[in-house]
């Protein structure tokens, strides 16, 4: 399976010029959220506009 989505990493730097607070909740290590470990990059990204 190919990864799909936009990382973390890009979304906030796309999104920096429209908000001065954006931060990123890192998702992947709580396997209780997925009812299994996963593998790939998963997050909520929250910024105040």
């Amino acid at each position: 399976m190919h990864p799909v989505g936009i990382p973390a990493g890009r979304l906030t730097a796309l999104l920096a010029p429209l908000s001065a607070d954006v931060r990123v909740e890192r998702l992947s290590g709580d396997p209780l959220l997925w009812g299994r470990t996963v593998e790939d990059e998963r997050y909520a990204v929250v910024a105040t506009v």
